[in-house]
C-alpha cells in the first residue's frame, strides 16, 4: 500500500476515504546511476494543492513503513480544470545544487574511490539538512583504478560524478591501461533510520529467490540488443615492440591468439573484435583482461524490459523483487534463462499490475549513445487450434487457455498429437538429428492422446527433452485441440504472423484481434512462395435459432457496468448483440483517453501523444479541436470556441482534423495503436473553398493558400472507440 507525503504531510493514500486526498496517474521511477522521477496529477481540491513549491518541497513515497522514493518537486503545469501535472526528481538530483572547486589530477591521477569520497564529503558539508546525503559504502575493483580529472571552473558535484566516474571509459591500474566497461559500478541511494546514504559499489541488492517466469508472473517482454557493442570472439593485444609487433596470448592459450564465448556465438554468430592494452606486456595479464572483457560483452549488449507481477504482493512468504536485486528470468519460448540485475523499476502506484522491471543496465548512461535495434516479442500467442466443426465458443475458450503459450521467432510453434509418451528417441524428436534442429523446435507441444498428458520440448544445459506441462489450462487447451483434430494423429502448426512455406493442410493462421482465424487448404514446400488462396476461414457459425433467442434474452438482462462493456438492444450502448454477432458502436466509458493541459499554447508539428500503449484496445478515436489563433467567439486567445470533433481510424494512414470557422482551419494527423502524431496546424486564406477537400500544406486552384500556425485547430481532448 503506497502513500505520498509532501514535507512529511500526507496528501495521498488509498486508505483515506476523503476524496480530496486523491491524485491521478501516479508513477514513480527508480533507476541505477540516475536520479529517477515521480509524476502525478494533483486536483485543485487536494489540501496540498497550493503548498507544493518548485525545487523546495520534499516528496516522499512510502510503501507501508518503507521509503520507496524520495525527491523534490521540479515543475508543474495547470490544465483547463486547474489540475496540476507535477514532475518530481529523485534525491541524486540534489547533487546538482553544490559546486566543487577547480582541481587538477591530470599528472598523478587519483583513485576513483578516493575521488568519490572527496566529492560526497564536500556535498554533505555544504548542503541543507533536508537534502542531506551522507557518504555510504564505496567498494569494488574499480575503486583502485586511477583516473585523471581536471577542471578549471567550479562544477556541480553531480556533473563531476557522472562525467568522471560513471561516464569514465579508461583508467590505469599500476602502469596498465584498463577499459572501465569491464568494471561494474553502481550509484545507489540507501536509507537507514531515516538517513540517506549514497553507495558507489560493484554490486547491490541480493539474489532474489523469486523467479520471473513465462506463463506465471511474466506479463510482457521487450529485448533490446545493442548491435554496435556485440562481439563473441576477442583478440587481446598488448604493448608493441620496436618493430611494431604487439604482445599476444598464443603462448599461454594453446597457440590461439583469440578467446571466444561458445554461448554467445550460438546466439549471435562469430563476431570478432581486437582490443589493445598499450602498456600490458605480461601475457597472462593480457589473457585475463581479454577474458573479463569477453565475459561482459553479451551482458553489456542486452537489456530486457518486462512487465511482471511481484508475487510477494499476494504471498508474503515469496521473496520480494527489489531495486538492485539479481533475479532469474525464465522464458523458454524466448530462449531466456539467466540472472539479470534489476536496474530500473517503474511503479504505477494505483495499478501495480502495470509495474515494469528493467533487467540489465542501460549502457547509454555509461558509455554514450549507441545505434541500437529493437526486437520486441509479444507474449500473447494469437494463434489457435484446428477446430473442424467445433462451435465458435469452444474455439474461443481454447484460444484463451493458450495465452500462456508463445510462438517462436519464426512466428510458428508446432503441436503434435499422437498416442504414447514422447521421448528424444521416438517420433517426432528422433528426426531432429542436429543441435540446430533440436534448438529450432524449443517450445513445441506434444499431446499424448492415450493419457491426456501434455509435454513441451525443452533445453537445459545443452540437453533436450520433453518436459511435462504442469499448467492445467494449457493441458486443457491441448485436449480441446486434440478433439478438434481433423486427422486421427499428426500435428498442427499455429502461425501468429503471415505463414511462409513449408506449411501443410490443416495448419492454422491467427491474424490477431483485428483479423480472422484461417485454415490451410494446400500444401506448400520450403522455397515456394506464400499464396493467400491457400488459406480459408476456419470458423463457421451455424444457423442456430436457439442461440439467436439466447442472444436476445441476454440483451434484455445485461446492464451497464462500471468499467465493463455495456450490452443493449437498441444500439445506443457500447455493444449491441444481434443474430449476426456483436456490434461495437460506442465511445468506451465516456472517459477521455487524453486531454490537453495547455491548449492555448497550441501544438507544434511533430508532437506525439498516447504512445504508452493506451490505444491498444481501440479501433478509432474522436479528436476534439478548438481554435486559439483567432477565437471564434472572442478576440482573446484563451477562448477556444466550441469543440469540433473528427473521427480518425487507427490505421496509420494520414488524415485531417478540421475546424470550420471564417477561414477554415486544419491539421494533419496520423494515428495507429502505438501513438498519435500531429502535423502543423494552419488556416486557409479564403472563406470560400470550392473543390474541397483541402489538406494542410496544399494550395487550392481557387487561390486558397495554407498558412501554418500552431494555435490553429488545436487538439484538446481524445475519446476512444471500441
Amino acid at each position: 500500500m503506497f502513500s505520498v507525503y509532501a514535507d512529511d504531510k500526507l496528501f495521498y493514500s488509498p486508505r483515506l476515504l476523503d476524496e480530496r486526498y486523491a491524485i491521478t496517474e501516479p508513477q514513480a521511477t527508480l533507476e541505477l546511476n540516475k536520479a529517477g522521477s515521480f509524476t502525478f496529477n494533483l486536483p485543485s481540491i487536494n489540501p496540498m494543492y497550493s503548498s507544493l513549491k518548485k525545487l523546495k518541497t520534499i516528496i516522499t513515497i512510502r510503501e507501508d513503513d518503507e521509503v520507496l522514493w524520495k525527491g523534490r518537486v521540479l515543475n508543474d503545469a495547470k490544465d483547463f480544470y486547474n489540475t496540476k501535472a507535477v514532475t518530481c526528481e529523485g534525491e541524486l538530483a540534489f547533487l546538482n545544487d553544490i559546486q566543487y572547486e577547480p582541481h587538477d589530477y591530470s599528472k598523478k591521477g587519483i583513485k576513483m574511490g578516493e575521488y568519490f569520497k572527496k566529492l560526497i564529503e564536500h556535498y554533505a558539508s555544504e548542503c541543507s539538512e533536508e537534502r542531506m546525503i551522507k557518504l555510504g559504502n564505496v567498494r569494488g575493483a574499480f575503486t583502485d583504478v586511477l583516473i585523471y580529472p581536471k577542471t578549471t571552473d567550479y562544477t556541480n558535484v553531480w556533473n563531476l560524478i557522472s562525467g568522471n566516474l560513471i561516464g569514465a571509459s579508461t583508467g590505469k591500474v599500476g602502469k596498465d591501461e584498463v577499459d572501465l566497461s569491464d568494471y561494474d559500478r553502481y550509484l545507489y541511494i540507501r536509507r537507514e533510520k531515516g538517513v540517506s546514504y549514497i553507495d558507489f559499489v560493484d554490486d547491490i541488492g541480493k539474489a532474489s529467490s523469486q523467479i520471473i517466469e513465462f506463463g506465471k508472473n511474466l506479463l510482457d517482454l521487450s529485448e533490446y540488443v545493442d548491435a554496435s557493442n556485440v562481439y563473441t570472439q576477442i583478440i587481446p593485444l598488448g604493448k608493441a615492440d620496436s618493430k611494431g609487433k604487439r604482445v599476444d596470448i598464443k603462448l599461454v592459450n594453446g597457440g590461439k591468439n583469440y578467446l571466444q564465448s561458445d554461448s554467445a556465438i550460438a546466439l549471435f554468430g562469430k563476431i570478432q573484435k581486437s582490443v589493445i592494452w598499450e602498456d600490458v606486456t605480461n601475457r597472462n595479464t593480457l589473457k585475463a583482461n581479454g577474458q573479463r572483457m569477453l565475459d561482459k560483452a553479451v551482458e553489456m549488449a542486452i537489456k530486457i524490459t518486462i512487465r511482471a507481477f511481484d508475487l510477494h504482493r499476494i504471498n508474503v512468504n515469496t521473496d520480494k523483487i527489489e531495486f538492485g536485486d539479481k533475479v532469474h528470468v525464465v522464458s523458454l519460448p524466448h530462449e531466456i534463462s539467466s540472472d539479470f540485475l534489476c536496474s530500473k523499476i517503474v511503479f504505477t502506484l494505483d495499478n501495480l499490475e502495470n509495474t515494469e522491471y528493467t533487467f540489465g543496465l542501460d549502457f547509454e548512461t555509461m558509455s554514450g549513445s549507441f545505434a541500437s535495434y529493437k526486437r520486441t516479442y509479444q507474449y500473447k500467442m494469437e494463434s489457435a487450434l484446428e477446430i473442424g466443426n467445433q462451435n465458435a465458443q469452444d474455439l474461443l475458450d481454447a484460444m484463451t487457455r493458450m495465452d500462456s503459450l508463445q510462438t517462436q521467432v519464426d512466428g510458428s510453434i508446432s503441436s503434435w498429437f499422437y498416442p504414447g509418451v514422447p521421448t528424444a528417441e521416438n517420433y517426432p524428436a528422433v528426426e531432429w538429428t542436429t543441435p540446430e534442429a533440436k534448438h529450432a523446435h524449443i517450445g513445441d507441444l506434444y499431446y499424448d492422446k492415450s493419457t491426456g498428458i501434455g509435454y513441451r520440448w525443452t533445453e537445459n544445459s545443452g540437453n533436450y527433452y520433453w518436459d511435462v506441462i504442469e499448467d492445467k489450462q494449457v493441458q486443457q487447451a491441448l485436449a480441446d485441440a486434440s478433439r478438434a483434430q481433423s486427422t486421427a494423429d499428426g500435428k498442427v502448426r499455429c502461425f501468429s504472423t503471415q505463414p511462409y512455406p513449408p506449411y501443410e493442410v490443416g495448419d492454422l493462421w491467427s491474424q490477431g484481434s483485428g483479423g480472422d482465424l484461417l485454415k490451410c487448404t494446400h500444401d506448400r514446400a520450403q522455397g515456394d512462395g506464400f499464396q493467400s488462396s491457400d488459406w480459408i476461414p476456419a470458423c463457421k457459425y451455424t444457423d442456430d435459432t436457439k442461440a439467436i433467442e439466447a442472444g436476445k434474452t441476454a440483451t434484455d438482462y445485461i446492464k451497464d457496468g462500471a468499467g465493463g462493456i455495456q450490452v443493449g438492444p437498441n444500439g445506443s450502448s457500447n455493444v449491441t448483440m444481434t443474430d449476426e454477432g456483436l456490434v461495437f458502436n460506442g465511445i468506451r466509458n465516456l472517459v477521455p483517453l487524453w486531454e490537453n493541459a495547455d491548449p492555448t499554447s497550441g501544438m507544434a508539428a511533430g508532437t506525439v501523444i498516447c504512445s504508452d500503449g493506451r490505444l491498444a484496445s481501440y479501433a478509432a478515436i474522436a479528436i476534439g479541436c478548438q481554435e486559439y489563433y483567432t477565437s471564434p467567439f472572442d478576440s482573446a486567445s484563451t477562448d477556444g470556441g466550441l469543440i469540433q470533433y473528427t473521427i480518425v481510424v487507427l490505421n496509420g494512414k494520414e488524415a485531417r482534423c478540421s475546424y470550420i470557422w471564417d477561414y477554415p482551419r486544419a491539421r494533419k494527423v496520423t494515428a495507429n495503436k502505438k501513438g498519435i502524431t500531429f502535423g502543423s496546424g494552419g488556416y486557409y486564406t479564403t472563406k470560400k473553398l470550392p473543390g474541397l477537400p483541402l489538406y494542410p500544406g496544399s494550395n487550392n486552384e481557387y487561390g486558397a493558400k495554407f498558412n501554418s500556425h500552431n494555435q490553429c485547430c488545436v487538439p484538446v481532448v481524445i475519446y476512444g472507440f471500441l
